[in-house]
């Protein structure tokens, strides 16, 4: 059983090379971890359902990849967890 207090973040495609790499984060957290990684006023045009492109950045400020970000907040997403905003995160390389 997972505790509901923990953020998680797993890696949901297959393991090797590919073009796009999607990481599914859960738990209160999210917006955090988006926030430390992501230009300042991303997390405010995030909305529910809607695919969003953004630069990741390195703790030095560093632009290292591109992101689509889709939020899926509880009770419409896959897990109907109703706490927090889930993001999912998927990777373009």
């Amino acid at each position: 059983m997972t505790d509901p207090e923990r953020t998680i973040a797993a890696q949901a495609t297959a393991a090797g090379q590919g073009a796009i790499a999607v990481i599914r984060m859960s738990g209160p957290g999210c917006m955090d971890i988006l926030k430390q990684c992501t230009p300042a006023a991303f997390t405010e045009r995030l909305r529910p359902r809607r695919a969003t492109l953004v630069c990741i950045r390195d703790a030095e400020g560093a632009a290292i990849d591109q992101a689509l970000v889709t939020w899926f907040p509880a009770p419409a997403s896959y897990t109907g967890k109703i706490p927090r905003k889930s993001p999912a995160m998927a990777a373009c390389w």
